[in-house]
């Protein structure tokens, strides 16, 4: 190998790349008595945002004792992928179903 390559090499060791990729959680509170219209809205948002080619991870969970709540997990390669899933025909059609009472979302560190 060549000088070049192992200075390379052990730069790449000392400074690895950034991980510019996003993720979050977000806790879906549903308007009241919209359980059933709002699992089948999210399971229609997570088969396309899936596809998108700048996504991770899209998942979404109901919860047991509470099911007007739910909880999403969306990891996105960076923040213009998110950005462009946002203004997306599929994201913004959720939105306007008017389902969602409430949406908090928290960053999560990047996966080890």
């Amino acid at each position: 190998m060549s000088p070049d390559h192992d200075a390379e090499e052990k730069t790449t060791a000392m400074n690895p790349p950034q991980d510019t990729s996003i993720r979050k959680l977000a806790r879906i509170r549903g308007k009241a008595g919209r359980a059933d219209a709002l699992r089948t809205a999210l399971q229609h948002l997570e088969a396309e945002t899936r596809r998108e080619p700048g996504c991770r991870e899209f998942s979404f969970y109901q919860s047991l004792s509470a099911p007007d709540d739910f909880i999403l997990l969306e990891h996105f390669a960076d923040a213009a992928a998110l950005q462009a899933h946002l203004q997306l025909p599929h994201t913004r059609a959720f939105f306007e179903r008017q389902l969602v009472q409430t949406v908090r979302a928290f960053d999560l560190p990047a996966a080890h």
